[in-house]
């Protein structure tokens, strides 16, 4: 008898936590399927963490020295790794209802109509903004690709003296602003915070094996490949140029320093490599924006995107993102990729703190 009421009781706990599925769900493209592992998490996260701007990081470096330098990069590194750990847990914080998007993550914690006002534009606007700047990159870096494959050989020598001392600048407002800039350049290395609920939306839950085991599994495979990734670039970047990194970043200096010493093919591929970075993310970033619009349309017309409507909006989107700066010049793109992103990142950040006090607060 006793055994039959302890299989009754988890019976109905195991009831009790069922996730309810909303049918809308299944005509959307990041939730259609559900079939991912902590492989596929690890695979996401590596894509959607890694990018173009670890490149800049040896410019921070050139402003902050040895000692700031690698003490901000290693706090923001492990908080990036914190709040990601606090998106995973929210993701499933309410059992029975999985919070697949930021916007629904934004709408059990401030209301329906307040939630969607304050994380649509934000979270829509960080992923068109970071396509807008792969595409920025991904034009500059083949730019300097045919330069170097076509163009003839620059005469540029090696860096002559190298000091690793932090840029001394006339004024005290100057110094205060490009340290902030630095500290800027070094948050914006960490990314991936606006597709961690939806990368882990598309693996399967039950009460047994809840998503966010393999979520959590893969994200530490991929943060521990980020590391290896950010941390030779910077440390390695600024040790090789110190403060004579150009304001471009490895990229330029790889293509101002060192044009005559390497061979084209090799200089070449670096830039190809970039270039496909950017082609990769673009796809992983472009998708909520995908998603967001099919959204609406679903929910007003109450069933599925057929193919032409996908590949219209997708386009129509695409190219939109395609006709923004696309003759700006390196310093301009350059303020592009920082303002812009950088208020959507506070934005999310300030909202994922919101988050983090009341699911603390009323969690239980």
């Amino acid at each position: 008898m006793k055994r039959v009421l302890v299989n009754m009781k988890g019976y109905l706990e195991e009831v009790g936590h069922l996730t309810k599925l909303n049918p809308q769900d299944a005509w959307l493209p990041i939730t259609e399927s559900r079939n991912g592992n902590a492989h596929y998490a690890a695979f996401h996260n590596l894509n959607a963490g890694v990018g173009f701007q670890a490149l800049v990081l040896p410019v921070a470096f050139a402003f902050l020295g040895w000692s700031w330098g690698i003490l901000s990069l290693t706090i923001a590194y492990f908080w990036q790794l914190y709040t990601l750990w606090i998106l995973v847990q929210l993701h499933e914080a309410v059992p029975g209802k999985r919070y697949n998007r930021y916007v629904e993550l934004a709408q059990a914690a401030f209301g329906e109509r307040l939630g969607v006002w304050l994380a649509l534009f934000p979270t829509v606007y960080l992923s068109a903004g970071t396509a807008t700047a792969l595409i920025l990159i991904g034009g500059e870096t083949m730019k300097l690709f045919f330069e170097t494959v076509c163009g003839p050989q620059l005469s540029q020598q090696r860096p002559p003296s190298i000091s690793y001392q932090p840029l001394s600048l006339p004024s005290f407002s100057a110094s205060a602003f490009s340290v902030l800039n630095a500290l800027g350049i070094v948050a914006f290395a960490f990314r991936g915070h606006n597709l961690a609920l939806e990368i882990q939306a598309t693996m399967p839950s039950t009460i047994k094996h809840p998503a966010h085991v393999p979520m959590w599994r893969g994200a530490k495979v991929a943060y521990v490949l980020i590391a290896m990734c950010l941390f030779p670039v910077a440390i390695g970047g600024f040790w090789a140029y110190g403060n004579l990194m150009p304001s471009g970043g490895m990229l330029n200096a790889l293509f101002a320093f060192h044009s005559r010493d390497i061979p084209r093919g090799l200089l070449a591929m670096t830039f190809l490599l970039v270039v496909f970075n950017c082609l990769s993310s673009f796809q992983i970033y472009s998708m909520p924006v995908f998603d967001s619009f099919e959204a609406g349309y679903t929910s007003r017309t109450n069933r599925p995107c057929s193919i032409w409507v996908r590949v219209n909006s997708s386009s129509h989107i695409c190219l939109s993102l395609l006709h923004v700066g696309p003759d700006k010049e390196a310093v301009e793109i350059q303020l592009q990729l920082v303002f812009p992103l950088g208020l959507g990142l506070v934005g999310n950040c300030f909202q994922l703190g919101l988050f983090d006090w009341r699911y603390l607060e009323y969690g239980e």
